[in-house]
């Protein structure tokens, strides 16, 4: 029978180790569990963030914004 979890090896520094039992015993978790958790926020937050870097490319280019000086002049043609 296969093992349904695969097992990896990871280095911490000595603090980072520290926190992760601290927080682990806290919540009552383990430290797979909670590096897991961690590791599923990290996935979330990449997908998130590359959907607003695509949303923000269209936008660009909808408004042919090519540059910061482009940026500014948008927001001071709003706010007059």
């Amino acid at each position: 029978m296969s093992r349904v979890s695969k097992i990896f090896t990871i280095s911490l520094p000595p603090k980072m180790a520290h926190i992760i039992n601290k927080v682990a015993r806290e919540e009552n978790k383990t430290k797979s569990e909670l590096i897991r958790a961690a590791l599923l926020n990290y996935f979330e937050d990449k997908k998130r963030w590359q959907m607003i870097r695509s949303l923000g490319t269209k936008t660009a280019k909808e408004l042919n914004i090519k540059d910061e000086t482009d940026v500014e002049k948008l927001i001071d043609s709003i706010r007059s």
